[in-house]
C-alpha cells in the first residue's frame, strides 16, 4: 500500500498577506524593542483613545526577557514583517569554540577527541542560574514526591536551528534491563493493583535494577556517575520517566535510581543513560560542565551557529486581554511556553514557532483563534486550547485551524499532543500533523469538534496509545471526531491505535474518517456508553479495524482489570461523574441518555448502570481487509447492550472502486458510498516564510 506524499515546499497560501493591516500606527524595530511601543500605546489609552491600534514589527532579531501584556493592551495587532524574530536565547558562533585539551580530552573516545569543541559560557555573559542544574524529564516522573526533587525545564542547546541532545548511551535505540531486584515503593503492582497510601508517601525507595553484563562492562569506562541519568519506559510503553543514578555496584551491575518508577519496573524495560561526558561522540550531542560553566559539543556542520535558550518565562504573555493579535513573527528559544494568552477574542496567526521547551501556544478563554501557524521542535506539546463552562455547557468556541505542526514533543515524549482541547465546545479543524513519538490530538470535556485534520507518521514509540485520544469519562458527551485522515500510525515494534476512546469514554461520535496503515486498531473503544462510530473507511490496518471491548462491565461483574476504576463509588469514574451536574436541566436536556443512568450496584445488568455499554452504534464502517481476524472485535458485553452493530467488509482489491488511485496515494472519493470523506488536499498548511 503506497503512502501519502510528504508535504511539498513553497506553499503559496494567501492568508498572511491578506491579513496585513491597511495602515500601521506604530513601528517596532530591534532598536526600539517591543516594550517601548507597548508603553506608548498604554499612554495613548490613558488619554482616552481606545481605538484599535496596528503595530508593525520590522525585520530583525528581538532578543529580550519576554514581554507581558494585560487589559491595557487589548485591541492591538502586532504584525511581523518577514524576518521578524523574537528569541529568548543567546547566540554563539564558531569562533567562540576551541578544541578540547587536557584531562577532558583524555576522557573522550579516540574518534571523538578531534570532533568535540568547548566554550566558556561565562564569557557569553551567562551564569549558573542560566544553565542551571539538570532536572527531571518524562511525563510520568516522580521527582515531585521527593523533598529535593529536581523539577523544572532544562537549558537547551540548538545547533543550526535544531535541538541538540545531551550525550547518551546507546546513541540509537535502547538498552534493556537485565533484571529487577527491587521495584521500590511503587504505586501499582501487579497491574491494576494500587497502593492507596502512595499519593501521600514522601521520598519512596527507588529500588534496584540489574544491568546486563555487557552494559556494566561498558559503564566501567566512565570516570564518574555524578549527575548521570537514566530515562526509559520502565513499566508501560506510555509512561516515560527519568532519574539520577543514586548508586551502581560495578561488581554486580546493580543500579539504584534516585527516583522510583511510578508504575513499577519490568524485566527487559527499554532505557538509555544520558548526561555522560564520555558518550559525547556523535554530531548533535552536547554536555555542560555545570560546575565550571563549560559547554562541550560536536556540531552538526563545519560552519555552525549555536543558540542556548535561557529565558525561563514565555516570550509573549497576555492576561485578561481581548482583541489582541500576534501575526507573522518567528518565535524561538525559551524555557517555557512561547505564547500564553488568557482572555477572549484573541488571535495568533501565521507565526513560525520552534525550539521552545514546552508548548508553542497556550490559550485559555473564549472565542480565541490559532490559525495558519507552523510549529516544530517543541519540547512538549504544540497548541493547548481551554475554555467553556462545563456546569452550564457554555462553549468556549476557541478554534485552531490551518496549522502545520511537525516534529514536536522532542523532550517529553509522552502526553505532549499537537493539539490539546479542554473544556466545552472548542474546535480543531483543517490542521496537518506529522512525525511525533506519541499522540497528535488529546481532548477532554464536552462538545469539542475535531474535523478535517491530517495526521501522519505519529505515535512512533508507544503501543497503548492513539493518534486521537480521550478517555476515562462517562460524562464527556457531545464530542465529534469526524472526517479526519490518519495514516502511518505506529513504527517498528510499536503498534498503536488510530482513534482511541479509552477506559469507558462515553458520548463520542466519530463519522466519516479515513484510516490507512494504522499498526494497531483503527478504532479502539474501551467499553464506553453512547458512542456512535459510523461511515468510517479503514484500509491496510494492522491488528484489527475496530475493537470495542466491555472492560468497564467486566471490571464490575467479573473483577476485571478495570475494577479499581468502576467497581465502587470510590472509583475514579464515579468521582468524575459526581464532578459535573449531569442531572441538571441544562445537561439533562442536551444529554438525556447520560441523565438516565443509575448507580444501581444491586443490579449489574441494568442497562442504565454506567459500566454497561448501552446505546452503542457501530454501523456502516467500510473495512478493507483480506484477513478475517482483522475485520472487527466487538465483545459480547457490548453486543448485549448495543443498539446497532453492522459493518461492511470489502477486499483490499476493491479499494480502487471507492478511491481515485489508492495505489499512488490519491484517496479522492469517487463512489457515492464514500461521499463526505475528507480529501487530503483540503488540509491547509503553510511553510516558513
Amino acid at each position: 500500500m503506497s503512502k501519502f506524499a510528504e508535504p511539498k515546499t513553497g506553499y503559496d497560501l494567501p492568508a498572511y498577506e491578506e491579513f496585513k493591516p491597511d495602515r500601521f500606527d506604530y513601528t517596532a524595530t530591534p532598536q526600539t524593542g517591543l516594550e517601548a511601543i507597548r508603553d506608548e500605546i498604554r499612554a495613548r489609552r490613558e488619554s482616552g483613545d481606545a481605538s484599535h491600534v496596528n503595530v508593525k514589527i520590522e525585520k530583525g532579531v528581538y532578543r529580550f526577557g519576554g514581554i507581558s501584556f494585560d487589559s491595557r493592551d487589548s485591541n492591538v495587532t502586532w504584525y511581523g514583517e518577514p524576518g521578524a524574530v523574537i528569541i529568548g536565547g543567546v547566540m554563539l558562533n564558531k569562533s567562540d569554540f576551541s578544541p578540547v585539551e587536557g584531562e577532558m580530552r583524555e576522557r573522550l573516545s579516540e574518534e571523538a577527541k578531534d570532533k568535540v569543541l568547548v566554550t566558556d559560557l561565562k564569557k557569553a555573559g551567562l551564569t549558573a542560574d542560566d544553565w542551571g542544574r539538570l532536572n527531571v524529564i518524562g511525563a510520568f516522573n516522580t521527582a515531585g514526591k521527593y523533598d529535593n526533587g529536581r523539577i523544572g525545564l532544562n537549558a537547551e542547546v540548538f545547533c543550526c536551528d535544531r535541538r541538540m541532545r545531551l550525550a547518551r548511551w546507546p546513541n540509537e535505540g535502547w538498552d534493556h534491563l537485565w533484571d529487577v531486584l527491587d521495584m521500590g515503593e511503587v504505586s501499582e503492582f501487579p497491574f491494576a493493583n494500587y497502593f492507596p497510601d502512595y499519593a501521600q508517601k514522601r521520598n519512596p525507595r527507588g529500588g534496584t535494577y540489574i544491568l546486563s553484563r555487557e552494559t556494566n562492562k561498558h559503564i566501567k569506562n566512565w570516570k564518574t556517575l555524578d549527575d548521570v541519568w537514566i530515562y526509559g519506559y520502565l513499566r508501560h510503553d506510555w509512561a516515560d520517566s527519568s532519574s539520577p543514578i543514586k548508586s551502581l555496584d560495578p561488581a554486580t551491575g546493580a543500579l539504584c535510581p534516585e527516583y522510583v518508577s511510578h508504575y513499577a519496573v519490568r524485566r527487559d524495560a527499554p532505557f538509555f543513560f544520558y548526561n555522560v561526558f564520555e558518550e559525547l561522540d556523535v554530531p548533535g550531542e552536547y554536555y555542560i560542565d555545570r560546575e565550571n560553566g563549560l559547554l562541550y559539543l560536536i556540531p552538526t556542520s563545519d560552519d555552525f551557529t549555536i543558540e542556548i535558550s535561557v529565558l525561563r518565562r514565555p516570550l509573549i504573555e497576555a492576561k485578561e486581554i481581548t482583541g489582541f493579535t500576534l501575526a507573522g513573527v518567528e518565535l524561538k528559544c525559551c524555557l517555557a511556553d512561547a505564547v500564553v494568552i488568557e482572555g477572549n477574542g484573541n488571535t495568533v496567526r501565521d507565526c513560525f514557532i520552534n525550539n521552545v521547551a514546552s508548548y508553542a501556544i497556550r490559550i485559555n478563554g473564549y472565542d480565541n483563534l490559532v490559525k495558519g501557524n507552523e510549529i516544530t521542535g517543541t519540547g512538549t506539546g504544540a497548541v493547548s486550547l481551554a475554555g467553556g463552562d462545563r456546569n452550564t455547557l457554555t462553549p468556549g468556541n476557541n478554534i485552531a485551524e490551518d496549522n502545520y505542526i511537525y516534529d514536536w514533543s522532542q523532550v517529553q515524549q509522552m502526553v505532549g499532543p499537537a493539539f490539546n482541547l479542554q473544556g466545552v465546545g472548542n474546535i480543531c479543524r483543517h490542521n496537518e500533523m506529522r512525525h511525533s513519538p506519541h499522540l497528535a490530538i488529546l481532548y477532554g470535556g464536552n462538545d469539542h469538534v475535531i474535523e478535517y485534520n491530517l495526521i501522519a507518521d505519529c505515535v512512533r514509540v508507544s503501543s497503548d496509545a492513539g493518534a486521537i485520544y480521550s478517555g476515562r469519562d462517562w460524562t464527556a458527551f457531545g464530542c465529534q471526531v469526524n472526517k479526519n485522515v490518519l495514516y502511518d500510525i505506529g513504527q517498528g515494534e510499536f503498534i498503536p491505535n488510530g482513534i482511541y476512546f479509552d477506559d469507558a469514554q462515553s458520548g463520542q461520535t466519530s463519522d466519516g474518517n479515513l484510516l490507512v496503515g494504522v499498526k494497531g486498531f483503527g478504532f479502539l473503544v474501551g467499553g464506553g456508553r453512547s458512542n456512535i462510530i459510523t461511515n468510517n473507511v479503514m484500509a491496510d490496518n494492522g491488528v484489527c479495524a475496530i475493537s470495542y471491548d466491555d472492560r468497564a462491565r467486566e471490571g464490575v461483574v467479573n473483577d476485571g482489570w478495570a475494577r479499581a476504576e468502576v467497581n465502587s463509588e470510590e472509583g475514579i469514574m464515579w468521582k468524575f461523574l459526581r464532578q459535573v451536574p449531569f442531572r441538571s436541566d441544562v445537561w439533562a436536556k442536551k444529554y438525556p441518555q447520560l441523565a438516565a443512568i443509575r448507580d444501581n450496584f444491586d443490579d449489574f445488568d441494568d442497562p442504565h448502570f454506567p459500566p454497561n455499554p448501552q446505546h452503542v452504534v457501530v454501523d456502516n464502517n467500510i473495512i478493507f481487509t483480506d484477513d478475517d481476524g482483522a475485520f472487527e472485535r466487538i465483545y459480547q458485553g457490548v453486543r448485549d447492550y448495543a443498539e446497532k452493530l453492522s459493518n461492511v467488509r470489502k477486499r483490499s482489491s476493491d479499494l480502487k472502486l471507492l478511491f481515485a488511485d489508492p495505489e499512488n496515494g490519491d484517496w479522492t472519493p469517487v463512489d457515492p458510498q464514500s461521499k463526505g470523506l475528507i480529501e487530503p488536499g483540503l488540509v491547509g498548511r503553510r511553510k516558513k516564510k
